[in-house]
């Protein structure tokens, strides 16, 4: 089994200008950061041995594996062998990557060629996009209007049903300090404010040393999220805004209203929530870099170079 070595990925000058020219590169306004990562593959009996040969115990079992490895202290539980059979025709391994994996300072070497050296298919990849603003001064609508739109407790929105593994996209917005407070954490974010995309992925959709950027970009680009109502050109424009946030059944009355009028109104209002969202896609592409450092490897040095020239193209 080869060892995939190291490269140092460097952003190009022309993709750094474009991200400047719109006004996306690092601020102290926002932060981004992958919240969860999940991982399957369809190892072979040689690949197992290379994750028992680095953890040989500690391994429980739970209702859908035969081996379970939580490794609590990185963030991150090994999935072996599953107990529904018909699975094994397509994966016999799973990796969950928690929060606490992407802030580590250094990835234990048994963990990174565990993740370089298997072909890992990521089917389940959440960012997340914190903001220093107010939760109820901010506002997302569905970019599609089949989409569900819940609330729970005055404290959560979700698009996209959270519960059912189908849905190709959801959301999770939130007031972060608010759900710390719940669960009796003495923890105060400063980046309170989260808007958090759940991007689900086919298995050859989306290979961990082959990252489609693009599809990516094309998934966060629909999303329509406003961090700061009040910062919007307009009193009539941040009022009809104000009036979504507190209620989003009045854009949803107005949108399927039979009457030209209220129709208009819907429309205005998507419009300037399309004009001021917030440029996911060119955060992501601002910070993949860093997101994707554990990963740092040889056969990543192609992509990373056509991700730049498709997308510095339209710049020039």
């Amino acid at each position: 089994m080869s060892i995939r070595k190291p490269i140092k990925l460097e952003m190009s000058n022309k993709l750094r200008n474009y991200l400047s020219e719109q006004n996306i590169l690092e601020s102290n306004d926002y932060r981004c950061n992958f919240d969860t990562i999940k991982l399957k593959a369809k190892m072979s009996i040689e690949e197992k041995e290379v994750i028992y040969s680095y953890f040989e115990n500690g391994y429980y079992t739970d209702n859908a594996y035969w081996q379970v490895l939580r490794l609590k202290q990185f963030g991150i539980t090994i999935k072996l062998n599953p107990r529904n059979l018909t699975w094994h025709s397509t994966f016999n391994a799973a990796i969950e990557m928690s929060p606490k994996f992407f802030h580590l300072n250094d990835v234990p070497y048994s963990i990174t060629q565990i993740l370089t050296n298997i072909d890992w298919r990521c089917t389940e990849m959440h960012i997340a996009f914190d903001y220093r603003t107010n939760f109820f001064e901010s506002v997302t609508i569905k970019h599609h209007g089949n989409q569900s739109h819940s609330e729970y407790s005055g404290e959560t929105i979700y698009i996209g049903s959270h519960q059912s593994n189908q849905t190709k996209n959801k959301i999770a917005s939130y007031d972060r300090n608010v759900k710390e407070a719940k669960r009796n954490n003495n923890i105060t974010h400063k980046y309170m404010n989260r808007f958090e995309t759940r991007l689900r992925f086919k298995m050859d959709e989306m290979r961990l040393n082959n990252i489609n950027h693009n599809l990516i970009c094309e998934r966060l680009k629909k999303y329509l999220f406003v961090s700061n109502i009040n910062a919007i050109n307009g009193a009539w424009n941040r009022n009809r805004l104000l009036k979504v946030r507190k209620d989003y059944s009045y854009y949803e009355k107005l949108r399927k209203s039979n009457k030209k009028k209220d129709k208009e109104i819907a429309a205005s209002i998507r419009e300037v929530i399309k004009e001021n969202r917030e440029q996911l896609e060119n955060i992501y592409k601002l910070h993949f870099e860093r997101l994707l450092s554990f990963l740092q490897f040889e056969n990543l040095d192609v992509l990373y170079s056509d991700f730049y020239v498709n997308n510095t193209e339209e710049a020039s």
